[in-house]
């Protein structure tokens, strides 16, 4: 199963690199039966949707209660209608393999590691840029269990007040916080991309990197 993003989603037209996990999933659902994921910050579905019909249980973190439960949000155009999570879940019939944990990802952990943690644009929001670059990609490896894989779609910096942030990393500067005990498969620039959305309206652009690394067994 080709894995692309929920269409249901209200971030589903926008840019990721979600897909580029897909041969490297391979080889963890090959292996493991169950495989579990965590998706730092779930919001609707967007990542959560296709890995649990793909077979993975998923832990999803989120604390917007409008993309868990389902509502509206006022943008200038108008009201926009959000399904939410745990609706998209139960017209699927998918809730039984989906726990959903309303907590900031820097303050909670998994009872035990997971082979897969995935995040989106979250280093550089404004509520985790106070935690620094290190602290925020150090704590999603923490989440990955041996063998495990840890993907992000990660913004680099299109100004000087954005570089100044510290949270948007040029590829080689991101390189050098994973250790020896992972390899890097994907580390790179994958464009620019023009925007407009919830929590940030006016047209934007942004250069996307995507990361897709695996904590390995032991060290080399």
């Amino acid at each position: 199963m080709t894995l692309v993003v929920d269409p249901a989603s209200y971030w589903a037209p926008y840019f990721t690199s979600f897909g580029r996990l897909d041969p490297y999933l391979q080889s963890i659902e090959t292996t493991m039966p169950d495989p579990v994921a965590c998706i730092i910050g779930a919001s609707d579905g967007k990542f959560v949707v296709p890995l649990l019909r793909r077979g993975w249980q998923v832990i999803a973190i989120e604390l917007d209660e409008t993309f868990i439960s389902g509502g509206a949000v006022e943008l200038r155009t108008g009201e926009q209608r959000i399904q939410g999570l745990i609706p998209r879940l139960q017209e699927l019939g998918l809730t039984h393999r989906c726990e959903i944990v309303r907590c900031d990802y820097m303050e909670w952990e998994p009872l035990t590691p997971v082979q897969l943690a995935v995040t989106s644009g979250l280093w550089s929001m404004p509520v985790n840029r106070a935690h620094g670059l290190a602290a925020l990609v150090r704590r999603q490896q923490d989440y990955v269990a041996p063998d495990g894989l840890l993907f992000a779609d990660y913004l680099l910096a299109t100004n000087e007040g954005e570089a100044d942030t510290g949270v948007c990393p040029e590829p080689e500067e991101l390189e050098g916080l994973f250790p020896a005990s992972w390899e890097v498969h994907v580390n790179e620039e994958v464009g620019t991309h023009g925007e407009s959305h919830f929590g940030w309206e006016d047209w934007h652009e942004h250069r996307y990197g995507a990361v897709v690394a695996q904590r390995l067994k032991c060290l080399p």
